[in-house]
């Protein structure tokens, strides 16, 4: 139990330092231009990563780089960008997680919406319907397709409900239906907004590739730094080249070496 409070306290303290880095960095990542906003060729969790055992590994041979040129407040801002990016990435999720709630939200309504205005647009098509002028508003609402314009449709048939109600008592119609509509019109036009709002997340995904780009740039520059230093054939050289993207490099030449086999004519043909 002690273990677990000192985890959860560890988990707290965290949080608040990826968002202190976040906030701290946020004018200056807002200031990259999109036309420079650089790719992950990795994902982003294996990146972050990379770029602590990096700054763990540079450590011993920091003072070599530095007498070559490495500007050393990139070496020691990594984990800051690191802590940044965590939390820019946090948004991304967190923005995920809250449409996908709303999505099926309204995957679970929609269809209360489309039968209440349905009920709604057959009772007031017969109540009226000697009434051509409240007659032709009831089939315009109707012929809306849109969910936007179905719910909107929602609020339109409460108040015209409301402000002719001699002709619905006289069918006894159910006038709590009045009150229904124009509650599930506004429930579910918040809904739909949610669900809308930025599909594909530009703001938060925008700010996480600039953070990614920032920290891309320092990590870039104390590998390429590193690797100057120790040629192809030094112990020292592997903790300056991605790990990722080596193994990526090498189960590619085994496809591309399996395919050329596979092709390979038999002694038979």
């Amino acid at each position: 139990m002690a273990n677990e409070k000192k985890l959860g306290k560890q988990e707290e303290e965290n949080e608040k330092e990826n968002l202190r880095c976040y906030e701290m960095l946020l004018p200056i990542v807002e200031k990259i231009p999109d036309s420079e906003i650089i790719a992950s060729s990795m994902p982003l969790d294996d990146f972050n990563q990379e770029a602590e055992n990096l700054h763990k590994w540079a450590i011993d041979d920091l003072p070599l780089m530095i007498e070559i040129g490495l500007d050393k407040s990139l070496y020691d801002d990594i984990p800051t960008r690191v802590k940044g990016l965590r939390q820019a990435m946090s948004y991304v999720n967190i923005s995920d997680f809250e449409k996908e709630e709303y999505r099926l939200i309204w995957k679970n309504r929609s269809k209360e919406v489309q039968e209440l205005r349905r009920i709604l647009i057959r009772s007031f098509r017969f109540a009226y319907r000697n009434n051509a002028s409240l007659l032709g508003h009831i089939n315009k609402i109707a012929s809306n397709e849109s969910y936007p314009g179905m719910i909107q449709d929602l609020n339109d048939l409460s108040e015209l409900g409301k402000r002719n109600p001699r002709e619905l008592e006289i069918i006894k119609f159910d006038f709590n239906l009045l009150a229904k509509a124009a509650s599930v019109s506004v429930e579910m036009s918040e809904v739909l907004a949610h669900k809308n709002a930025e599909k594909n997340n530009s703001k938060e995904i925008n700010l996480r590739d600039k953070f990614f780009t920032y920290l891309k740039q320092a990590v870039k520059e104390v590998s390429d730094y590193g690797k100057y230093l120790f040629d192809i054939h030094h112990e020292r050289r592997k903790g300056y080249v991605s790990a990722y993207l080596a193994r990526a490099r090498r189960k590619r030449k085994k496809n591309e070496e399996s395919e050329e086999n596979n092709n390979i004519p038999s002694d038979g043909e």
